[in-house]
Formats: C-alpha cells, sequence, structure tokens
C-alpha cells in the first residue's frame, strides 16, 4: 500500500536542543497550515533531545524521530533532513526559533499563487533566550525581481540574515543545487544558487523569530568552532575565497544566458572589489593555519 505524500515536509536537524526544542515543536504543530510531515533529526545528541522529540513523535503521528549514532556536522544534517523526505515544498526549521500560527499558512499561500516563485519566508523578528524581542529586520531589495543577476546580486555578499534558509522551498529547486557543502557559510552560497533559479518572496511581516543566544551553532563557530560545524577536520583556512570559488560554480551552473551570465560575473567582481580587506584577511589566515600544522 502506497503511503501518502502531504504538500510540505519539515526537516528540523538538531544536536543538544532540548532547551528550547519543546517550544520549537509547538510553535510548529500548531500552525494553522496543518496538512505536512516533519522529520526530527538527532545529530547524536547526549542531552534530553531524544526523550522530547519521542514524546512529541508518540502524541503526533505528523512527527517521526531518528537519532544519527555518529555526529554528521551541522551542514551533513541539513542535507539529511532534505534527503529524506519528498514532499513537493520542505521547509527547514532550527530547534531554538519560533513562528508565528500562520507563517506556513502564508507561505502555502503565496506558493499556490504563483509557481515561479521557488522560496517564500517572511521578515525576522530577533528574540533573546527568554523570547524578549530585540528588533526587526527585512533583508533583500531584488529577491522577487524576475532578473536572475537582480536576485544573486542580494545574495553574494556577507551582509544580511541567512533567515531564508527557513522559508518554505520547492523541493525541484533545492535539488536542482548542490544544498549545504562542507565549509563554514555554504549556506550563503546555496542562497545565491537558489536565487539563480526562481523569484524569493519575502512577507513583510515578522513572522519567523529567530532566537540569539550562546549555544547557537553560529555563535560557537563565530568562536572558530568550525570543525565542529562542518567535521571536514579542514578548519577554517581560506573561507573567504572557497566562498567565492563556490558562487563561480554556481553562476557557470546556472541556467543563464550569456549576457546574464558576463553581468552575474560582474556582480562578483564588484563583490570581491568591496571585500578585498576579508580576502586579504582570510588568505593571511589560511597561511598562519597551514604553517602552524
Amino acid at each position: 500500500m502506497s503511503i501518502s505524500v502531504p504538500p510540505l515536509s519539515i526537516g528540523l536537524p538538531v544536536r543538544n536542543g532540548a532547551r528550547y526544542l519543546a517550544g520549537a515543536l509547538d510553535c510548529l504543530l500548531g500552525q494553522t497550515y496543518s496538512d505536512f510531515d516533519l522529520l526530527v533529526a538527532d545529530n547524536s545528541s547526549t542531552d534530553g533531545t531524544a526523550d522530547i522529540a519521542q514524546e512529541y513523535a508518540r502524541r503526533d503521528s505528523r512527527v517521526s524521530y531518528v537519532r544519527h549514532t555518529e555526529d554528521l556536522g551541522a551542514t551533513g544534517n541539513f542535507n539529511y533532513v532534505f534527503d529524506n523526505t519528498r514532499a513537493p515544498l520542505f521547509k527547514w526549521a532550527a530547534a531554538d526559533d519560533l513562528h508565528d500560527p500562520t507563517f506556513l499558512q502564508r507561505c502555502m499561500e503565496v506558493h499556490a499563487a504563483d509557481p515561479d516563485v521557488v522560496t517564500v519566508c517572511s521578515a525576522i523578528e530577533y528574540i533573546d533566550e527568554e523570547g524578549r524581542s530585540l528588533r526587526t529586520e527585512r533583508d533583500f531589495a531584488s529577491a522577487g525581481s524576475p532578473d536572475p543577476v537582480a536576485r544573486f546580486n542580494d545574495f553574494v555578499g556577507y551582509d544580511y540574515s541567512c533567515s531564508v534558509n527557513f522559508g518554505v522551498h520547492r523541493r525541484e529547486a533545492i535539488a536542482d543545487t548542490r544544498k549545504f557543502l562542507p565549509f563554514w557559510g555554504s549556506d550563503r552560497v546555496f542562497l545565491a544558487e537558489l536565487a539563480l533559479r526562481g523569484r524569493i518572496v519575502v512577507i513583510p511581516e515578522p513572522l519567523f523569530k529567530e532566537r540569539e543566544h550562546g549555544d547557537r551553532v553560529t555563535s560557537r563557530v563565530a568562536g572558530r568552532d568550525v570543525r565542529r560545524f562542518q567535521r571536514s577536520g579542514k578548519g577554517s583556512k581560506f573561507l573567504t575565497w572557497r566562498h567565492a570559488s563556490e558562487l563561480v560554480r554556481a553562476v557557470r551552473a546556472a541556467d543563464l544566458d550569456p549576457e546574464q551570465r558576463r553581468r552575474a560575473y560582474g556582480v562578483l567582481s564588484h563583490w570581491a572589489v568591496r571585500e578585498r580587506r576579508k580576502f586579504a584577511r582570510s588568505l593571511a589566515r589560511g597561511v598562519v593555519e597551514s604553517v602552524r600544522r
């Protein structure tokens, strides 16, 4: 007997997320749009994550739980939840973030109205450890443009939040990218690839709440815990250069006409000039790390 596939799958990769996991799951399971399945992938947690996730899986048939016996790294676990779900629309979720009850409903309505949209997200409200509002931001001037190069230009740099990753995406668009590569900052390459493939709609209301706290993966990696993030053993050498080279590959692989491709390479050239100091620091740091080895 075939198993029916809902319109939307949600993947929640987590490692040691017990502190906020129940609140994140309550937000998702309490959405006004309810026709989805939710895969929680536990990256060999050592806290109470397993007990919480298993309890929710017992209570709600939409939730399934899997535990990895070895740490896949953040990128590996993010890719895992995508590869092991099947719905035509897909959303990543984090164990420490919150959503307005209408988030999924609003995103699904946009997708239903416009099949050319690849991703729908919302403005972001940042909250602290206790859930208090810190600020609200709405990134991107051209994410919804019909021009792929204008969209690409919005995503090549470092000056935006990557919370678009937690929007609702068309599976076929994600599958046409390389997803998350095993280096810190590859989420920005993924979003740039996604922008080259279609329009991204940002709902103006802040329906997504991103929690800022010291145990976040981004906070730990900002403190140079890069190897734990990527599990590659390669450290943080030449990250800006790796980022740039992967963006070049993204342009090369994109379905662009010759003029669009020329303009996209021009975007990268202007970005590299603007970020020349960051390139220089990355090169110097990589050389130092290489010498220490």
